[in-house]
């Protein structure tokens, strides 16, 4: 039904394939009301569906979340076990399978339904034995293999992987008792670079890497730019700052383009207040307010930081997005290609 791979349905979707629906899955339109939300329905709401997951209280160990938490470890050996027995003849595990083996994977191994999406990397509705043991290994195991996914940005890799250590560093001292210094009291950071150079991207697997690495309660990036911030008259900047704020202090706030904030010369201009705002969360502890990650130009950047001082003694971690080199554009061509069907003559 989901033929634009947005990740939900539509009403539109529901009526074009009525007949299939009647036939195949009644359930779904009969339930269509009970699911949706604004008239969509999420994939894995129709999955849970099907699989039985909302006609009643959940099972003990189940969970309504989903999208990066860290499972509990399973051994190697167990998990290609339960993977043998669960894949499909193309060698991977789809939704056939764990409605035909429901009571079985509800038993042994519910997070495989309840975190199929954070699972499934690549988004093609299907598991894959290196997916699930990548997901039910540990934090570095996972980190890899999303980066791996990167086209180059080598450098900035790097930085990535040396601010995850730093991070389990920091707070293995801290649950010692040590003091901690040089970080923030949330890891405020700054990605500058180019346009199309994968920042968005990266804030999306950041903001599950906080999650798993339980730095933050959510693994949701919320993304907002100038327009979600700032308000046209006096004294609705704040609130309508603080109402972002609010909505996203669960996991990121990735703000894009945030040089627009400072960049207009007005005294009358209400971007700087939304700034003072954001500036103010940053001093909360998380959980009351989010992780926030400013993006942008590197020159726009630097302008935007020495608009306020402050900025400097919030925001501890900056990653530099280079620019793609001709070969690492043909890749990313040639997977994009590929993801879509086609295939590029030589």
């Amino acid at each position: 039904l989901d033929r634009s791979s947005s990740g939900s349905i539509q009403v539109k979707d529901i009526v074009a394939n009525a007949s299939f629906i009647q036939l195949e899955c009644p359930r779904l339109l009969e339930q269509y009301g009970r699911i949706a939300h604004g008239g969509v329905v999420k994939n894995q709401d129709v999955r849970r569906l099907l699989l039985g997951l909302l006609d009643g209280p959940l099972a003990p160990g189940q969970s309504e979340g989903r999208g990066g938490a860290k499972a509990a470890k399973m051994p190697e050996d167990q998990l290609s076990d339960v993977f043998s027995r669960l894949k499909d003849a193309d060698g991977t595990i789809g939704v056939k399978a764990l409605v035909a083996h429901r009571a079985y994977v509800m038993r042994a191994f519910p997070a495989l339904i309840n975190d199929f999406e954070a699972i499934d990397v690549d988004g093609d509705s299907k598991v894959t034995w290196d997916e699930l043991k990548v997901f039910y290994g540990g934090t570095a195991e996972w980190l890899e293999h999303e980066l791996e996914a990167i086209v180059g940005l080598e450098e900035l890799k790097s930085q990535v992987r040396a601010f995850h250590r730093s991070v389990l560093l920091d707070r293995s001292r801290r649950s010692l008792g040590h003091a901690v210094q040089g970080m923030a009291k949330a890891p405020h950071m700054i990605f500058q670079g180019s346009p199309g150079t994968g920042k968005t991207s990266l804030a999306r697997i950041m903001a599950r890497l906080l999650h798993r690495v339980g730095v933050t309660a959510s693994p949701e990036l919320r993304e907002v730019q100038r327009p979600e911030l700032v308000a046209e008259h006096v004294g609705q900047t704040g609130p309508k700052t603080q109402g972002v704020l609010d909505a996203a202090k669960a996991g990121v706030l990735f703000i894009d383009e945030a040089y627009r904030l400072t960049a207009a010369e007005s005294k009358n201009d209400f971007g700087r207040e939304a700034v003072e705002t954001l500036m103010a969360a940053m001093n909360d502890p998380l959980g009351k307010a989010p992780v926030m990650i400013f993006a942008g130009y590197t020159a726009d950047m630097a302008d935007f930081m020495r608009a306020n001082e402050g900025l400097y003694r919030r925001i501890g971690y900056a990653f530099d997005f280079s620019d793609y080199s001709p070969e690492e554009l043909a890749q990313i061509f040639e997977q994009l290609t590929r993801g879509r069907g086609f295939q590029l003559e030589p």
